[in-house]
């Protein structure tokens, strides 16, 4: 925002001629003439305005409000914006709460600028909008005292607001009901969440979030219930994506997996907060269902609200700077958000400014109802993201009545609301770093292997026996993980060892680790570290036992060849040539199997109702493939009801069953044997029977409209999809329908129109 404020005649001459009128009669200056100039009430209105505020007497009998208010502005370098100077005033009680009772003197804010407004103490730099040239009282979001004013005031009388400690709007009683989740308790799901994909990725949908399959799983982890609650574990996952904790790769939805993720859940809970309120006011979501947008007019829709990130922000903000008054006034926490200016919070100070200056066109009655949808909309607006953050233990929401169901708490706006006891902690500067981790807690490690993490366990440590456990149970006090050896394998693969698996145990228990876990564990490194990956290898496969077994014997290639089975063996890429070159000694000819796309197209042929390969040894794509849909039988392949069924129960349907034989075999699938296959995998599903009635209507669109209009015609009459004006009518209902369509004037006949 420029600090500069204009020069006094120069932001007098932006006004309109009554504006300086009016200034004049209330500065009791009396016009040389009638009617007089423009130029003559911009000097003579200046000097009285310098000297007005030059005295000390003047400044004295303005109300306290209007000194803090001058106060507030010279402040801030003599230029203000609208909330600078009305959030001060709120929080010390100076002016008027709107839904309130007003007690004493205390004016609106509006009121209150105008008032130094028309004295010239003030002047509106509010920039002319629509089509406007001069300047008006009636639009403001931006003040300013002029230089040559400033000089002049005697800023001793100038005091800024103080404020109050209790106010009717800044109570510490809590509401008798309470909502709100706890941030601990937030920070546990996330963690679960990011420990599930990273176990597990999820399927990453075109829209980047994760499919319901997905969704459900992770329902089922966190403890909640499937359906209900999808929205609660989505908003979860959304979150950690905008802590860049989880990543989508265009088909995966990843949990990331490095430095900055573990420095992340080891950090302390202030750190934390920090990280996780930055990544909240960013987020794209959108707000929970139930705000009506529609209550705006269209003349004022069209222009649409501000970001939701910015709206969030600003939200999360007002919480942060609240929170030394513990419960404070929903009514009054809105307007403190909104500057006591409906409609800026929501819109912006610019964008109001022009709808307001260009509503003067219309009638009171049109502005009064822009003006009272504009404040309905933005208290929804504000209540979502109260809820979003209570929802995240950010806040508590308080609420008057103890007997309002949970169903009636959703649907009503709250009391009051006050940051929770971490937010209150790190903003106070009395966070000690360590959150959780200063409460009572503890891990149990039995000889079982079932670890128990009871209390206020840190992420940090629950981090840690993430690593060489897996967690069977979260519950809202204990959480169940056992060490397996799945667990200890994939612990291995990350490159921890068995003294650093026993060293996390360890840590997180205090106490020596139980000597059957510690021998399990070292048991399962021993078993680990027998097995062993080969990559890039040649695989070696001959027609029958015997020949292998000669090949083994060989003196220049059997140590070069590694058995696999009786047929097959494997040998390094380096020293493929060479088994060739002595193959072709023993005038044995090499043939090449590269990939299944090239080895199965055309591989097989029917041969009295099986299939038989063309090649006198098979390759082992096709083999391998073939093992999935048929079964073997003296060197050919059946296809029979249980391999198909059983190529089905692991996704294979008949559909790809036939395409894959023709491919194989490079010819149509013969009549009888796609009928039969498509038959034994239930090709064509199941049907069903019913006893129903066809309607006509012979007017286009009549049906749809009987539908809208009726709510049993709606349930009882079902179109048929591309037939809009015929209905399949149940014959149960038939007869009441037949009633009730003759009661809307219809008339049926029943015959064939076919």
């Amino acid at each position: 925002m420029e600090r500069t404020a204009e020069m006094l005649q120069v932001s007098l001459g932006t006004y309109h001629a009554d504006m300086l009128h009016e200034m004049a009669e209330i500065l009791d200056l009396q016009p040389d003439r009638k009617p007089a100039r423009k130029n003559w009430f911009v000097t003579e209105l200046s000097k009285v305005i310098l000297k007005q505020a030059r005295s000390v007497d003047f400044i004295r009998e303005l109300s306290s409000a209007e000194r803090a208010l001058l106060a507030l502005v010279v402040k801030s370098g003599g230029v203000a914006s609208l909330a600078e100077v009305a959030r001060p005033l709120l929080l010390a009680g100076m002016v008027h709460i709107r839904g309130e009772a007003r007690t004493g003197t205390q004016p609106e804010l509006k009121e209150l600028v105008l008032g130094l407004m028309r004295k010239g103490l003030l002047i509106n730099l509010a920039t002319p909008s629509g089509s406007a040239t001069t300047r008006s009282w009636a639009q403001f979001h931006r003040l300013g005292i002029a230089p040559e004013v400033q000089k002049v005031l005697p800023l001793s009388l100038l005091e800024p607001p103080k404020p109050l400690s209790s106010a009717p709007c800044l109570s510490r009683e809590a509401p008798p009901v309470l909502v709100g989740g706890s941030l601990d308790q937030y920070m546990r799901r996330l963690f679960f969440v990011w420990a599930e994909l990273r176990r597990q990725p999820g399927r990453q949908l075109k829209s980047g979030g994760l499919g319901k399959r997905d969704l459900r799983r992770l329902a089922q982890i966190l403890g909640f219930d499937e359906e209900a609650e999808l929205e609660r574990v989505d908003a979860l996952h959304t979150m950690l994506v905008a802590l860049n904790l989880v990543m989508g790769d265009g088909t995966q939805m990843v949990a990331v997996d490095n430095d900055a993720a573990t420095l992340f859940w080891n950090a302390t809970p202030v750190r934390q907060l920090r990280d996780l309120a930055h990544a909240y006011a960013w987020l794209d979501w959108e707000l929970p269902e139930g705000i009506d947008r529609t209550v705006l007019s269209d003349y004022v829709h069209t222009y649409g609200h501000r970001p939701l990130s910015e709206i969030r922000a600003d939200v999360y903000t007002a919480v942060t700077q609240l929170v030394p008054y513990g419960w404070v006034d929903f009514s009054f926490f809105v307007q403190y958000l909104n500057a006591g200016c409906s409609g800026m919070l929501l819109l912006g100070a610019d964008t109001l400014s022009y709808v307001r200056e260009n509503l003067r066109w219309y009638g009171f009655d049109y502005r009064d109802s822009v003006e009272t949808s504009l404040a309905s909309l933005e208290t929804s607006f504000v209540h979502g993201v109260l809820v979003e953050l209570a929802n995240m233990g950010i806040l508590n929401l308080g609420y008057p009545d103890p007997d309002m169901e949970s169903a009636e708490i959703r649907e009503m706006y709250p009391k009051a609301l006050r940051s929770s006891g971490v937010v209150r902690a790190y903003y106070e500067d009395r966070a000690d770093g360590n959150g959780a981790s200063s409460q009572n807690w503890q891990v149990i490690l039995q000889p079982d292997f079932q670890l128990l993490a009871m209390g206020p366990v840190p992420l940090r440590v629950l981090s840690d026996l993430q690593q060489v456990a897996l967690h069977e149970k979260i519950g809202e006090s204990v959480i169940t993980y056992r060490v397996t050896r799945d667990s200890a394998y994939e612990a291995f693969r990350r490159g921890e060892t068995v003294d650093s698996i026993i060293g996390y145990l360890e840590e997180a228990t205090q106490q020596p680790a139980p000597q059957n876990v510690t021998r399990s564990i070292e048991e399962w490194s021993e078993q680990y570290e027998r097995i062993v990956l080969r990559r890039q290898v040649r695989l070696v496969q001959v027609d029958s036992a015997d020949r292998l077994d000669r090949l083994l014997d060989d003196e220049k290639v059997g140590r070069l060849l590694h058995r696999l089975g009786e047929c097959i063996a494997w040998v390094h890429p380096g020293d493929a040539a060479r088994v060739e070159a002595r193959l072709a000694e023993l005038q044995l000819l090499v043939a090449h199997s590269r990939t299944s796309d090239e080895d199965l197209p055309q591989s097989l042929y029917w041969r009295d109702g099986e299939l038989a390969a063309r090649a006198s040894l098979p390759s082992l794509y096709l083999t391998g493939t073939l093992s999935r849909i048929a079964e073997p039988h003296d060197g050919r392949w059946r296809v029979t009801p249980e391999t198909v069924k059983a190529a089905a129960s692991v996704g294979t349907d008949s559909a790809a069953i036939v395409s894959l034989l023709e491919r194989m075999t490079g010819a149509p699938l013969p009549g009888e044997w796609e009928k039969r296959i498509k038959s034994w995998g239930h090709h064509y599903g199941e049907g069903k029977i019913a006893q129903v009635r066809l309607l006509r209507l012979a007017r286009s669109g009549a049906l749809d409209e009987l539908r809208r209009s009726d709510a049993q015609l709606e349930r009882w009459l079902h179109p048929i999809p591309g037939s809009p004006s015929i209905a399949v009518v149940n014959e149960s209902n038939w007869d009441e329908a037949l009633a009730l369509l003759a009661s809307w004037g219809v008339e049926v006949e029943e015959g064939r129109w076919w």
